[in-house]
């Protein structure tokens, strides 16, 4: 009844605004990635990068370029945010691109070579 619905948006609202957003947004980027490729019959070339304290969530490789895609659970992404990924693109090439994907409306400029996109468009 009411007691559980009330429950249920406690329980909702802890995800969507507590400190698990960030891994479950990063779990439904990689796991729509992984949809699109097996729904096209592929294995998905699908990998992430780590080095000393920097990570990319996600480096997807198609066509014989790199993707990167770093997830953040801000709605108000700065170019901090961006560093792993600019790390990682120095070292992948200078055909690799990379997204942040966080929680902005629309794609925007973050660094050179680094864009913001809404979380779903990073698929």
């Amino acid at each position: 009844g009411l007691a559980a619905y009330l429950a249920g948006l406690h329980t909702r609202d802890a995800l969507l605004h507590g400190p698990m957003l960030g891994p479950l947004a990063e779990t439904a980027v990689v796991g729509e990635w992984v949809k699109q490729f097996r729904a096209a019959g592929e294995e998905p070339p699908l990998y992430f990068w780590r080095a000393r304290d920097l990570e990319v969530d996600l480096v997807i490789e198609r066509d014989g370029r790199l993707f990167g895609v770093e997830v953040k659970a801000t709605a108000t992404p700065t170019p901090r945010h961006a560093d792993a990924l600019v790390r990682w693109l120095g070292l992948a090439g200078p055909s690799a691109r990379g997204v942040l994907a966080c929680q902005v409306a629309a794609p925007a400029p973050l660094r050179p070579g680094v864009r913001a996109v809404p979380w779903h468009l990073a698929w």
